[in-house]
């Protein structure tokens, strides 16, 4: 059946659903169309009540939006007339009707409410589905099959209703496989990311299938939650299963390539991209920008960014933030130059890449010119802006500025601004002070996060203080922090600044997976301490480990030989320094003879 005004084809199931439930029973169907316009909600009757299936379709909206199908004339079992809604659909792409069988109230109300409704807020965009839902009783949701209480789940879901949704999850006695990847999908839609986590692991204990939907969701919810690597590794996962990926797995995939700094992976997706025909998407070409960029193959991110044909302020973005993260101030700024001259305007991402520019620059006359810009573009209130505003001024040495920014009464705060402060604070030298602002975000009812505890705890090595660093680690085993590497390296060197050297041997000795911080701290642990036998024997260790040895790793074993007068077994990894591994020799030749 066409739409008879447009031509548009209307989805057989749509048919088949108006044909069986006025089959059972008379019944009337009524179409609204609803529309979003200028920050309302907009509802508007198309057509009359019908029980004719050619006057309903004719009645469908032509142009793409969405609508809602009504039935005047449900009566329940307990021969109640009520009011329900059939289907929420989009138009013209009718194949994603949904049935959504929703209790509402009786007939001559839900009519009133619905001829009478003009605007909602547009943050409850179907807002006025709910209260009709809820006038005069509650729907009980466990009355409804599978295919509806999955229709609902993901209906609450794209409306920001993710506690709604996981309430009819959670009271389904017939689950089945769509309930399980609708529900994953809500949640990643809402960027609740550790409820994904916690589904796919109850979807594997059940043993439930897993579709690509399924898979993307769960890879995301990785990256997104700062697990990287596990999304790579359930990626070649999801490849055991033989299912052929798409540009949104692939997306997240090149993220977690960035963010482990792993190109390798991120070739072989483009190469795969190139092959499907996908490599062309701005949005996937952003991401490859990203990867490469942030993994310093700068002549690869600017070949894709040339050959796209069209480039939105995300990708320039993308550009700034990789040379920024390799330690290339004045490129991140030519490009924002470049920015500038193609008009295209910047966006507060832009700022917050260049505020950090400002930083690894110590230039904060350069980040006063960007705090200008700031104000004039309107992003000042933004609250990660407002954050990055006070990073740079804290580290540019202005910490008088940044406290300023923010105490300000306007400011609303996070738990990033007081990471942010606190890092200042260290980064400062005031550790007193970094140690009060953490105990202050507490008293405010702010939660302390991974973050908080890795910027605070070396203001804790600082002042050399046991007493308040065995109690942060007790604070760290409550919050289940632990077994995190970050944590355990800053634990190490907390320790060992503290003279508890054994405590950080026992720390390093037991951790499950070790990286190359991790060596270092000891290696510093043992100089500082004039250890230089345990630092050899330590750094001796760790090259016939897989570990990478870098230029702290030398300059810590050389420092601790000089502390413990090993003047030969120095000057022998001194030469290892020079001629096997090509580091700078300044830093050998400050240890042995400063």
């Amino acid at each position: 059946m066409a739409n008879a005004a447009s031509g548009i084809a209307v989805h057989d199931d749509c048919k088949l659903k108006f044909l069986e439930l006025k089959a059972k029973r008379t019944h009337r169907f009524i179409v609204f169309k609803i529309e979003e316009k200028q920050k309302q909600v907009i509802v508007e009757k198309l057509g009359e009540p019908t029980d004719s299936y050619e006057d309903f379709a004719a009645s469908l909206p032509a142009d793409e939006c969405r609508y809602a199908v009504y039935d005047f004339d449900y009566v329940t079992d307990e021969n109640c007339q009520k009011s329900r809604i059939v289907f929420i659909a989009w138009s013209p792409d009718t194949s994603k009707v949904r049935s959504k069988m929703i209790y509402a109230s009786s007939k001559d109300r839900f009519k009133r409410e619905l001829d009478g409704i003009q605007s909602v807020n547009p943050q409850e965009a179907l807002g006025f589905i709910r209260n009709m839902q809820l006038v005069g009783m509650e729907p009980d949701l466990e009355g409804f099959d599978a295919v509806v209480s999955n229709g609902l789940i993901d209906m609450y879901s794209k409306c920001g209703n993710i506690d709604v949704a996981s309430q009819v999850f959670k009271q389904m006695q017939d689950r089945n496989d769509i309930s399980w990847i609708t529900m994953m999908t809500g949640y990643a839609h809402n960027e609740c990311f550790f409820e994904v986590l916690d589904l796919f692991d109850c979807m594997k204990r059940g043993n439930v299938r897993k579709d690509l939907v399924a898979w993307s969701a769960i890879i995301a919810a990785l990256v997104q939650s700062g697990y990287p690597e596990d999304a790579l590794s359930l990626f070649r996962e999801m490849q055991n299963d033989c299912l052929k990926a798409n540009n949104v797995t692939l997306t997240s995939v090149l993220s977690a390539c960035a963010e482990v700094l792993c190109p390798r992976i991120g070739k072989s997706v483009h190469c795969y991209a190139v092959k499907s025909h996908i490599d062309s998407d701005i949005s996937f070409g952003t991401t490859l920008v990203s990867m490469y960029a942030k993994c310093g193959f700068f002549a690869s991110a600017l070949t894709i960014f040339n050959r796209m044909p069209c480039k939105d302020i995300v990708m320039w973005n993308a550009l700034i933030n990789g040379y920024t993260q390799n330690g290339d101030p004045y490129h991140a700024m030519e490009i924002f130059h470049e920015v500038q001259v193609s008009e295209i305007c910047p966006d507060s991402g832009t700022m917050v890449g260049l505020l950090s520019a400002c930083v690894l620059s110590y230039d904060q006359g350069q980040g006063s010119c960007i705090h200008g810009k700031i104000i004039r573009y309107g992003f000042e209130s933004q609250c990660h802006v407002k954050n990055a505003l006070i990073d740079m001024y804290a580290k540019c040495g202005s910490l008088s500025i940044a406290e300023f920014l923010f105490k300000g009464t306007d400011f609303k705060k996070d738990e990033v601004s007081w990471n942010v402060l606190i890092a200042g604070y260290v980064h400062s030298g005031h550790a007193k002070e970094a140690i009060s602002a953490f105990f202050q975000m507490k008293l405010e009812n702010f939660h302390p996060n991974l973050v908080t505890i890795v910027s605070v705890l070396p203001a804790v090595a600082c002042l050399s203080s046991l007493t308040e660093g065995m109690a942060f680690h007790a604070c760290i085993i409550r919050m289940g922090f632990e077994y995190n590497i970050l944590v355990q390296n800053c634990l190490i060197d907390m320790y060992a600044k503290c003279g508890q050297l054994h405590n950080s041997e026992n720390l390093f000795y037991g951790m499950k997976s070790k990286n190359t911080v991790s060596w270092n701290v000891m290696l510093i642990g043992y100089a500082v301490h004039g250890q230089g036998h345990h630092a050899i024997e330590l750094f001796s260790l760790m090259q016939k480990s897989d570990i990478r040895v870098d230029s702290i790793s030398f300059l810590s074993v050389l420092s601790a030989c000089r502390h413990a007068g090993l003047i030969d077994e120095g000057r022998t990894i001194f030469d290892a320094m020079c001629k096997k591994h090509h580091l700078e020799p300044g830093f050998g030749t400050l240890c042995l003879h400063g």
